[in-house]
């Protein structure tokens, strides 16, 4: 079972995306902030497959950075708070926006951020 942790202070789009990931079969572990990601990743020994993080929260460069260092290959998405916000930070694979009406539609294109980014990771491991 591969391992997404969503990281973002909007609790309504963090438990949405984790109910649609544990829908599909990934484990989906929530945080609201970077020090409740760090603790769940050392307190639980997390082997993190996917972060889905909002670069904009306090301490987030310096967590992909470590995250990236890490043993495992990691995919980063931005989740970004705005459609037309424009980031570039080292490590982030992909970005995208967070719904402005959380329907099938939305759902199927968060799924598929997700997916790609696992592919990534496997292909850039293969």
């Amino acid at each position: 079972m591969k391992t997404v942790l969503i990281v973002d202070t909007d609790l309504g789009f963090v438990f949405w995306l984790g109910h649609i990931l544990d829908g599909a079969a990934y484990s989906a572990l929530p945080a609201k902030s970077i020090p409740d990601a760090a603790l769940l990743v050392t307190q639980f020994r997390l082997t993190v497959d996917v972060l889905a993080i909002n670069p904009a929260l306090t301490g987030s460069l310096d967590f992909i950075a470590a995250l990236c260092r890490a043993p495992k290959d990691v995919s980063v998405i931005g989740v970004l708070n705005n459609p037309q916000q424009i980031v570039h930070i080292p490590g982030l694979n992909a970005a995208h926006p967070k719904p402005t009406v959380f329907d099938e539609m939305a759902k199927a294109e968060w799924l598929e951020y997700i997916e790609c980014a696992l592919r990534s990771i496997h292909h850039a491991v293969s």
